[in-house]
């Protein structure tokens, strides 16, 4: 397997100072400074073939999602920023279920077959509540008195159309940091192999997810068994970097800083909040429900 995030930093230090046309200039160069027992800041460098298809691709990260992504392995989406850390709020809450779509239309169109007195819309885009749409995607909105008992229907912009691309895997739960630890001893049960889809943001790439990826990671990496795919070992340097101010870093990534100027601070605390509960949604039969252990 080709690999492409190099390491630095100590005894664990990949790559070397002959390798500039992998590693570029610098990358290189930190890589034999650490060989060399200068003490420098732990860190890792992505190959330069990697920055070509990132320039080449209109500074986009590849899909790297398909229908064939997920035979066989468990797959965990992450959208911390809102929708997974909402839809566990509302299984809190005690709605009955969550039936995730690709778009507003879709959603509209589901929620009058369904009855719409029936169903409560709820969904967002650019952050703020579709209009005619009865909640928006802040985790705060799913309150008991609004949503015990009841059908959701959820339309956001990068949560919902993930969840529906994922095929073929042996199991779909959704994490977010408020259930970290819980996605992870599920995910031990099921003893399968893991793959993490972060949903990013129309495409790109959102440090948040990768965050609460490498928190997941974190707790794997504890069994000595537990091998990491550049991908995750990536996450869990990043996650290992930031943990002790997970709050002021979300408020400072993109989405965050973005979500504060519409005035949805008080949700950035809330995903930032690490096992606050044990609830997992998990996606099966087109529909999103508690997971039950």
């Amino acid at each position: 397997m080709k690999k492409y995030v190099y390491f630095f930093g100590g005894d664990l230090t990949e790559g070397n100072g002959k390798m500039r046309d992998e590693l570029g200039g610098k990358g290189a160069g930190l890589a034999e400074m650490c060989r060399a027992g200068v003490p420098v800041p732990g860190g890792f460098t992505i190959t330069t073939e990697v920055c070509n298809i990132f320039f080449d691709n209109d500074r986009k990260v590849p899909a790297e999602v398909d229908e064939g992504g997920c035979g066989g392995r468990a797959a965990v989406v992450i959208d911390v920023l809102r929708s997974t850390t909402s839809m566990a709020a509302a299984l809190d809450a005690g709605c009955r279920e969550m039936i995730p779509t690709a778009g507003i239309e879709e959603a509209s169109r589901l929620a009058e077959n369904l009855g719409r007195s029936n169903v409560i819309l709820c969904g967002e885009r650019d952050g703020r509540r579709i209009e005619g749409f009865d909640l928006g995607n802040s985790p705060g909105e799913f309150v008991p008195e609004t949503v015990r008992d009841r059908t959701l229907i959820m339309a956001t912009s990068n949560g919902t159309p993930t969840i529906n691309k994922i095929k073929g895997s042996s199991l779909l739960l959704l994490a977010c940091f408020n259930n970290i630890s819980t996605v992870y001893q599920i995910l031990q049960q099921a003893g399968a192999d893991v793959v993490l889809i972060c949903a990013g943001k129309q495409g790109r790439f959102c440090l948040e997810d990768l965050l609460c990826a490498g928190a997941l990671a974190d707790l794997a990496s504890r069994k000595k068994t537990t091998k990491l795919g550049d991908g995750s070992q990536v996450a869990l340097a990043m996650y290992r970097k930031h943990r002790r101010n997970l709050s002021q870093t979300l408020a400072k990534t993109q989405h965050g800083a973005y979500l504060v100027e519409l005035g949805f601070e008080k949700d950035i605390d809330r995903c930032a909040l690490v096992d606050s509960t044990h609830t997992v949604p998990v996606f099966q039969d087109g529909r999103i429900v508690r997971y039950l252990q």
